[in-house]
């Protein structure tokens, strides 16, 4: 198969936005881990409220997080990749589930060895091994990541005016 000269730019400029992408990034307070389109994923207040879940979607994204149980919560995503799709889900608590929504944080969750270890090694506030890790309000689900295209996990930024919605879907 023969490269057009048309591709192959197409390629140069998307390794570039790629460059540009971690340099804001990194000017703004990005950890490293995260993918710099996760201020493209929108919480989709809409659709949340009407289904009582938390959805969040962009062009290549989305996310659904449902209740499974009374305290116990189902987190379901879709990543479009360039071979394909990326698909996962873990489950969470409630307490972990607001820790990382960066709502709660005093849930005691954060404190084994091993999360330890994590936030110190990655550079978090808040982590649970397998199954998420935030800074701030940058969130990796279910660990951190290079960063770059092509990670199976999910980044998400998560925007201070949603939180009210989160906790009303939650029942916080």
């Amino acid at each position: 198969m023969v490269k057009s000269e048309g591709s192959e730019i197409m390629n140069v400029f998307e390794k570039l936005e790629s460059v540009a992408d971690k340099l804001v990034g990194t000017a703004i307070g990005m950890p490293k881990w995260v993918h710099p389109h996760s201020v493209k994923v929108e919480f989709d207040k809409d659709k949340s409220v009407r289904t009582r879940t938390i959805r969040f979607e962009s062009k290549v994204v989305s996310v659904t997080i449902s209740r499974l149980r009374p305290y116990s919560w189902h987190v379901a995503y879709r990543i479009a990749q360039p071979w394909g799709f990326t698909e996962s889900s873990v489950s969470l608590h409630t307490a972990e589930l607001l820790c990382a929504l960066n709502i709660d944080d005093s849930a005691g969750i954060a404190g084994t060895e091993e999360s330890k270890w994590w936030q110190t090694a990655y550079g978090s506030d808040v982590c649970v091994p397998g199954k998420f890790i935030r800074q701030g309000n940058w969130l990796n689900i279910p660990c951190p990541g290079t960063g770059v295209d092509g990670d199976p996990n999910l980044s998400i930024f998560l925007d201070e005016g949603d939180k009210k919605h989160f906790r009303n879907i939650i029942g916080v």
